[in-house]
């Protein structure tokens, strides 16, 4: 029997979502969110964000129902830890501890799991330590995209951090491609050049080591066409997008591109000198940024890295329609997730 799934990605300002079956894409959804619905991920209106899914259900025809969202990071803390072997029942009774300096609440208003990333074995081969990915967020927080899923028609199965959608993503690559995963070579770098922030992931053999964020984004570039042209950023926007009279390409925006381009340098550096073994051999440009040709050519030149395609990470089926690329990578991983763990 076919598994249809959808991977959803609430962004600020537009909403991603990968349709799955059995796995494979079949389609790509990418649709402005209206002002004011969302701020800082985090939805401010929770009625006007159901009819905004009803819209999308009725306009894409969308016969799944299952959903495995992500979880904005500002609900959702995610952190790699180290504990001794032990059961998972014990392991759930510890994990609220790893996580002492974050809740602010009682312990049990929260929702806690994790992803193992390593188990570590002595010399006589016993399980000694589990290396895990663990996360917490709160169960009403959990509650509220239940409800709002379930008034929108559709049933929300599983929410899981990001950095877990990028993980599935990976996985799924290397257990497709065995001969690359028995390589060695798999430093993986995620670049998501979003509209107010940066965020650059870095993974080695689909493990998870860290995050650099940068607290401005492509917004920077939308305002420096604005300044020239003396327009507002909406339509500044839609110039980039058309590339009208070649403005991407002009000294202001250029300037931005190089001053982007040296802080994911710089990132991609210092997680190199902290982590010897670890050095991507591309990077991935993924958000609304990676639509622009000319950034992601410099973030190439300033990286020495080739900026590849990210949906050849993905599995597509042969029957999809045309994949919005570079916005659902991790809706893909979302919808890869499933039903399996994670709240």
């Amino acid at each position: 029997m076919s598994r249809l799934w959808l991977g959803v990605d609430i962004g600020n300002d537009a909403i991603h979502i990968s349709v799955c079956k059995n796995g494979e894409i079949i389609d790509s959804i990418l649709e402005p969110i209206p002002e004011n619905l969302v701020k800082n991920g985090e939805i401010m209106v929770y009625d006007g964000m159901v009819e905004f899914l009803k819209t999308i259900k009725k306009k894409y025809k969308l016969k799944a129902k299952k959903v495995s969202l992500i979880m904005p990071s500002a609900l959702c803390h995610l952190r790699r830890v180290t504990v001794p072997a032990m059961t998972t029942d014990q392991l759930m009774i510890n994990l609220p501890y790893e996580f002492r300096d974050y809740i602010i609440k009682e312990k049990d208003k929260y929702f806690y799991d994790y992803a193992v990333v390593e188990t570590i074995k002595d010399e006589l081969g016993e399980t000694v330590e589990f290396d895990l990915l663990a996360c917490v967020a709160l169960k009403t927080d959990v509650e509220n995209y239940k409800i709002m899923f379930r008034q929108a028609g559709l049933q929300l199965v599983t929410v899981l951090p990001v950095e877990l959608a990028y993980i599935n993503v990976l996985r799924s690559y290397y257990h497709r491609h065995p001969l690359i995963a028995e390589s060695g070579e798999r430093g993986t770098c995620f670049v998501d050049l979003g509209y107010r922030s940066i965020r650059i992931y870095m993974f080695t053999e689909g493990k998870f080591i860290g995050m650099r964020a940068l607290d401005y984004g492509c917004e920077k570039i939308v305002s420096c066409v604005a300044d020239a042209l003396n327009i507002d950023n909406h339509l500044a926007k839609n110039y980039l997008v058309s590339n009208y009279n070649d403005i991407v390409n002009t000294d202001g925006c250029n300037r931005i591109y190089s001053a982007i381009s040296l802080e994911v340098m710089k990132a991609i550096n210092y997680s190199s000198f902290n982590n010897q073994s670890w050095r991507p051999s591309a990077v991935y440009c993924i958000g609304g940024g990676a639509a622009n040709d000319a950034l992601v050519k410099t973030i190439e030149a300033s990286t020495q890295l080739p900026a590849e395609n990210v949906l050849q990470l993905m599995k597509v089926s042969p029957y999809s329609k045309e994949i919005q690329s570079v916005f659902i990578a991790a809706a893909t991983g979302a919808a890869i997730q499933q039903g399996e763990k994670l709240w």
